[in-house]
């Protein structure tokens, strides 16, 4: 049974980044992250945690990152579950050529605006 507790989170912050499919896998898009992730002395954490389903839709409970496998496999609660596979990162080269297509739509992300 996963422990789905906050307090089991080591505020690493890498479910909070962006991920793509690639080839039926779950891949981290590193340098991309949440707009609500502040990071500080090596800590991550939520500036909207309280309120981030409303402040930020495409945020995932644990159960649900779990189910999809948005954590990443060292996280501290999947890291002792034989079966669970989790996003990876993506090589530098697919990185680059993801962010590299990457647009942002300033109209669409004004609606989730503080």
């Amino acid at each position: 049974m996963i422990d789905f507790d906050p307090k089991v989170c080591n505020q690493c912050g890498k479910c909070c980044l962006s991920s793509v499919i690639l080839d039926g896998e779950v891949k981290t898009i590193n340098g991309l992250a949440c707009r609500f992730l502040e990071r500080e002395n090596g800590h991550t954490r939520c500036s909207v945690y309280k309120n981030r389903f409303m402040k930020a839709p495409w945020c995932a409970s644990v159960g649900e990152a779990y189910n999809q496998g948005l954590l990443p496999n060292d996280c501290p609660y999947v890291v002792d579950d034989p079966d669970y596979k989790g996003r990876t990162e993506l090589l530098p080269i697919q990185n680059m050529l993801v962010l590299s297509k990457i647009t942002v739509d300033r109209k669409r992300t004004k609606e989730f605006e503080l």
